[in-house]
Order: C-alpha cells, then sequence, then structure tokens
C-alpha cells in the first residue's frame, strides 16, 4: 500500500507536467522561422516582420527610387491625385508598378520574375512557406491620425490575398493564384494607401479616401488605363502558360457602347437597392465597390449566350492593376475569364471600369484583330 501512494503521487506529478506545458510547447515557432515582433492591441495581436528591400521605399521620394532602378518606361496618371510609374520586366526583376504621390512613394507592386528584392518572400512560395514567417492574422487592429481602425479578413483572403505588417508601420499584401495556390504578385503599400484601397472590410471614422480630379484629360487617363491592363494581363497568361489574349477594334467598340449605355442609364438595368448600392460605392468615403452581377450583366449585354461572352463592370477602380490583381486571385473571377476566351477589351470611364472577354471563333472572319 505504501508503494502504492508513492506511484500515485508520482503520476500525478507527471500528468500536471504534461497539461501545462503542452499549450506552451505547440506553439514554439520553427527555428528556421524570421524574426518577427508582436504587436499587441486592445483587441489582438498581430505579428510585424522586418522591412527589407523594396518594402523599405515605402514613404520616400520617388528619387530615391529612381536612382537605384532607373526611369520608368511609363508613367500613367490615374486621376486620383497620384501616378504609377511602370517598369517593363528585365531579367533582374519582375514588372514593377509603383505608386507615387506628391513625390512619394506610396505603393509597389511586384509581379513577374524572382527577385530578391522582395525578400523574405519568394514568388512561387505557397501557404505552408509563408506560415513559416509569419502567422497569417484574420483581424489588424491599429491607429491612423489617432484615430483606431479595424481591418478584417475572410476566409478567401487569408487564404489567397492575406495581409502583413512591417515593423516600419507599412503592410505588404500577398496575391496568391487560385489554381496552383503560390504566390504570383506582392504590394507594399502605406497604411494610407492599405486604407484608400480598403481590400478588406475597414472600421473607422475619418478615413482617407481617393479623390477624383475632374480637371485632369480623361480620355487620355482612360486610354493610358485601358493600355496598361492589357499589358497586365498579358503577363499574368504569360506567367500562368496561357494563351495570349487578342484585340479586335469591333469587339473594343461593343464593350464601349456597353459601358455608354449603363453610366447613361442603369436604372433601366438595376434595382432600386442595387442602384442606390452604386451611387453609394461612387462616394469615396464609402470605401465600397459595386460589381455588376451575372443576371444584370446579361440583361445589359443582351446576349443570352454567357458561355461566348463575359462581362465585369466594378466601380469604383482607384488602382487597376491592385484590382486585376485581386481578381486573379478570386475564386469567382478565375474561373470565368481564365478560359478558352481569348478576345480581351478594357474600358474606363473615370472611376467605372469594364473587361470584356469573348471566345474567338465567335468573331467574324473579316473583323480587324490585332
Amino acid at each position: 500500500m505504501k508503494y502504492r501512494g508513492i506511484l500515485f503521487w508520482i503520476m500525478l506529478f507527471l500528468a500536471l507536467i504534461i497539461v501545462y506545458t503542452q499549450p506552451v510547447l505547440s506553439n514554439v515557432k520553427p527555428t528556421n522561422s524570421m524574426p518577427t515582433t508582436a504587436v499587441h492591441t486592445t483587441k489582438n495581436t498581430y505579428e510585424t516582420l522586418k522591412s527589407q528591400g523594396m518594402a523599405t521605399f515605402i514613404g520616400k521620394g520617388i528619387d530615391e527610387f529612381t536612382d537605384q532602378y532607373g526611369q520608368p518606361t511609363d508613367i500613367v496618371a490615374t486621376g486620383f491625385e497620384y501616378d504609377l510609374y511602370i517598369y517593363h520586366p528585365t531579367q533582374q526583376t519582375g514588372y514593377i508598378e509603383v505608386s507615387v504621390e506628391k513625390k512619394k512613394i506610396q505603393a509597389i507592386k511586384v509581379l513577374g520574375n524572382h527577385t530578391t528584392a522582395i525578400a523574405p518572400f519568394s514568388l512561387g512560395m505557397g501557404m505552408n512557406d509563408l506560415t513559416k514567417l509569419v502567422t497569417i492574422s484574420p483581424n489588424f487592429d491599429f491607429t491612423y491620425h489617432e484615430k483606431k481602425v479595424t481591418l478584417e479578413l475572410g476566409e478567401e483572403d487569408m487564404n489567397y490575398r492575406p495581409l502583413v505588417a512591417l515593423d516600419d508601420g507599412n503592410f505588404v499584401m500577398l496575391f496568391l493564384d487560385q489554381t496552383k495556390g503560390t504566390l504570383y504578385s506582392i504590394m507594399y503599400l502605406s497604411k494610407e494607401m492599405l486604407l484608400k484601397l480598403s481590400p478588406y472590410t475597414v472600421t473607422g471614422k475619418e478615413l482617407p479616401a481617393f479623390t477624383l480630379n475632374e480637371t485632369e484629360d480623361w480620355e487620355q487617363i482612360n486610354h493610358a488605363k485601358e493600355s496598361l491592363l492589357h499589358y497586365v494581363f498579358s503577363l499574368l497568361n504569360y506567367q500562368q502558360q496561357l494563351p495570349a489574349y487578342q484585340q479586335n477594334l469591333a469587339f473594343d467598340g461593343q464593350a464601349k457602347n456597353v459601358m455608354t449605355e449603363f453610366l447613361a442609364h442603369p436604372d433601366d438595368y438595376l434595382t432600386t437597392q442595387r442602384t442606390l448600392s452604386l451611387k453609394r460605392a461612387r462616394i469615396p468615403e464609402q470605401h465600397e465597390r459595386f460589381l455588376l452581377s451575372e443576371d444584370e450583366w446579361l440583361t445589359l449585354a443582351k446576349t443570352p449566350d454567357e458561355k461566348k461572352m463575359q462581362g465585369f463592370l466594378e466601380s469604383p477602380v482607384y488602382d487597376p492593376t491592385f484590382t486585376i490583381l485581386t481578381w486573379n486571385s478570386s475564386a469567382y473571377f478565375n474561373v470565368r475569364y481564365q478560359t478558352a476566351r481569348q478576345l480581351l477589351s478594357v474600358v474606363f470611364s473615370k472611376e467605372n471600369m469594364l473587361v470584356l472577354v469573348k471566345e474567338m471563333e465567335t468573331i467574324s472572319e473579316g473583323s480587324d484583330t490585332k
């Protein structure tokens, strides 16, 4: 009996050790993970990664960037008080797009070739690789101009468009391919640009918003954005080994007519509630977006055969490439425009964007294809 009593207390002691140490051991990170810092707020805790490489240019003057990477291939005005500095891919770097407002860098996108400038990330890495670097958080609480702000990521956001905080107060948004689940593009952005674009559910007061400049040459801006997105689509198709999209003058004319008709008579194609949603989305401070539904599109396009043509009309679109990168990592869009459809038309009218895709065989033989 004496030995049984001793054995009982020994077993109880071992059980207590296992119970109270297991939660601690289960939260130990792999030894090869990047150094991170935990940011504590009143609602949650999220980790930050050390800002390095291209991330360190956020908030700096554009001259510092051009000193290292040279002059851009092109500069595209957005009409929303910032410009896009475009760098075509080279053997050393992929496609680079720099958002510049008052000569200050607010965002940088990288797409295409591998480059060490985006370390510790690398294009082609999967979610398992990412979680070894940093914990993917569903919520971010921080302050902007002494006002509390909350960002909430949905399930698809966390899996295909996760957000990572950097230790200098900026952020990096990661875009993963829906098919392979691998990283294909990355976007560094300031806190202000993140809140303006609002890619996630955002809660807060007096949030920054884009301002449309009515005095700009919008015909030229619209055309420049259309050309830019044709180029971005070609890069994405090349990267994913898909056939290149083609352009067609007649198809472009059809797309422009669809856009003109919708903007002139939206009430003819939308319910009262949806019309109000469109009007609300056009108020920058609302941080909402409007996307034409499939049924609304079929009514507008006057075509019963959606398999031959698909249209995507979104408003507002403040950053064209950002919107397409978001679409490309979305299950809804991915299965609709990445198919056998090979004809592409992009139409802009200020903050409104229409993307039209159609199967080549539905175009007459006498049409002029670029």
